[in-house]
């Protein structure tokens, strides 16, 4: 006889073990819902879009009723409630919850913050990652579209987070909304000349991560592009897993 397993253990499952059935679904939904939400933040700081002020209200409290459920189930069903607590991932979901819950969204530092859950996209990794190994048997191009998914995620996710590091200490200057803050980190990592100058100490900090960023970019890039030429010149599946 089967034993019964709780909701809660049902949904922690679906949320942690990679053999659940739900689990892909499961995540990749979470996935989506936290991509909409950054992006209803970010665009909220841009003045044509205050008229859709109270969509994105009612897109806040949607993510992060969803996000709070998650986090509870999560510290719930974890061995080690602590553990998750004070884990990169455990901190980075409370972080998506708490400026909300406090009421204090509306302040410009907090609001700014709200966009650190992007970081939350980094759990995709882990599904690219059982896809990468499962697809190993399909054949190289498999693996070499799951390796530019990942590379995506991660260079989506480091110019949402300067981005807004930027709005944060330039939102006076040449950053007044999270968007122009995205493109100038773009415009630096790209390596545009014609980029403006950041006017404050916490703005040179930050444009000097997004030269570092850059650096790990263009290193990606020229792995991604080595391997794709391997593998059309060679055919070999192992030089892009």
């Amino acid at each position: 006889m089967k034993k019964k397993v709780s909701w809660i253990t049902g949904i922690y499952n679906a949320l942690e073990r990679p053999r659940d059935p739900y689990f892909r679904l499961t995540n990749y939904t979470l996935g989506v819902v936290t991509v909409i939400s950054v992006l209803a933040v970010i665009l909220e700081t841009v003045p044509e879009f205050f008229q859709y002020h109270s969509l994105f209200l009612i897109v806040e409290y949607v993510a992060v009723a969803i996000f709070l459920t998650e986090y509870l189930i999560r510290v719930y069903g974890s061995k080690s409630r602590a553990k998750y607590v004070f884990s990169f991932f455990g901190i980075i979901d409370f972080l998506a919850i708490v400026p909300t819950l406090l009421g204090f969204s509306n302040l410009t530092f907090l609001k700014a913050a709200r966009t650190a859950r992007v970081l939350r996209t980094l759990r995709t990794l882990r599904l690219l990652k059982i896809a990468r190994f499962s697809d190993r048997k399909t054949g190289s191009q498999a693996v070499l579209g799951i390796n530019f998914e990942i590379y995506v995620i991660l260079l989506f996710t480091a110019i949402v987070i300067l981005g807004t590091l930027l709005y944060t200490f330039e939102s006076h200057g040449n950053a007044s909304t999270i968007p122009e803050g995205m493109y100038w980190a773009f415009q630096v990592m790209i390596g545009d000349r014609q980029h403006p100058f950041p006017e404050t100490s916490g703005g040179t900090v930050t444009m000097i991560l997004v030269r570092f960023a850059a650096l790990i970019s263009f290193g990606l890039t020229i792995g991604i592009i080595g391997a794709l030429v391997r593998k059309t010149l060679t055919g070999s599946a192992k030089d892009v897993e």
